[in-house]
């Protein structure tokens, strides 16, 4: 038997500025192969800093949030040409985050 489908109404919009904390939180909420990985982070913004918030930030024309009466609750993100974005996030995201979180001292144990 299948599962209802919701009757509430479900908008699919260009993303706007004031979405990126959405973007987070929902990256955050469906960052463990669709599950919730809040458990797993202390900070709660590292997997949007690498899965959401460039493309919204760098390429906000191909960003699109999915909102209802709840608020946003997913997102489709893209980029125009792959390599340029990534070029430009090394050039203007990548280093901002790497001092940010920094590698590990080599003393550290790294998982297996």
């Amino acid at each position: 038997m299948s599962e209802p489908v919701s009757a509430q109404r479900v908008t699919i919009r260009p993303y706007q500025p004031a979405d990126l904390d959405a973007l987070y939180r929902v990256c955050l909420q469906t960052g463990r192969s669709g599950g919730d990985a809040t458990p797993l982070y202390s900070d709660h913004k590292l997997l949007g800093h690498v899965h959401a918030a460039p493309y919204a930030l760098f390429e906000p024309s191909l960003a699109f949030v999915a909102q209802d009466a709840a608020g946003v609750g997913g997102y489709v993100l893209g980029a125009l040409d792959s390599h340029d974005f990534e070029a430009r996030l090394e050039r203007d995201w990548w280093p901002k985050l790497r001092a940010r979180y920094p590698e590990p001292p080599a003393s550290v144990p790294q998982d297996q």
